[in-house]
């Protein structure tokens, strides 16, 4: 799985999706540059490693050593650091979903099923409920274009009370 690929795809999206106050910032959408730095930062050791999301809470050592952050007061950098922790996770999902691909194709032996059932868990936990409302339309427009798929069909029934909506789409 390519994360380099799966996050500029999530920055995409989220630019595509977002309102113009709510875009990736430019000065982040940096993979080598940006991310793997400030991941390393974050979780103190090298390489880079989207698996971990390591000490988030100061956003200020998160940036540190790259010198074009330096005028950036704290909030922007906490906000900086927000945005890069939803396109790790998205990284995250996109290997998961590959992992649980693999595994699905054949899924006879009692430990292999295991593995599955415990991705789909991790998947369900970790992964999709870790993004904001804000992220999901970008999560869903990266995710499309990572499977380079075209929807067959797509609905979006509102619930009752009208506060939120649930989208199935169906691809062939």
């Amino acid at each position: 799985m390519d994360d380099k690929t799966n996050f500029e795809l999530f920055t995409l999206a989220v630019d595509q999706v977002a309102s113009s106050s709510d875009r990736f910032p430019d000065i982040i959408n940096d993979y080598d540059g940006v991310w793997a730095p400030v991941n390393v930062n974050e979780i103190g050791s090298a390489p880079p490693d989207r698996t971990q999301a390591g000490n988030q809470v100061n956003a200020v050592q998160a940036f540190s050593g790259l010198d074009q952050f330096d005028a950036f007061d704290e909030l922007d950098l906490v906000r900086f650091v927000l945005f890069l922790n939803e396109a790790r996770l998205f990284m995250n999902l996109c290997a998961d979903l590959q992992q649980l691909a693999t595994l699905a194709g054949d899924t006879d032996s009692s430990s292999q099923f295991a593995d599955l059932v415990k991705l789909v868990t991790n998947i369900g936990t970790s992964d999709v409920t870790a993004f904001p409302l804000e992220f999901l339309n970008a999560v869903l427009l990266a995710l499309r274009r990572r499977m380079d798929a075209t929807p067959t069909s797509l609905s979006a029934p509102v619930t009752p009370d009208g506060a939120a909506f649930n989208v199935t789409v169906l691809y062939s």
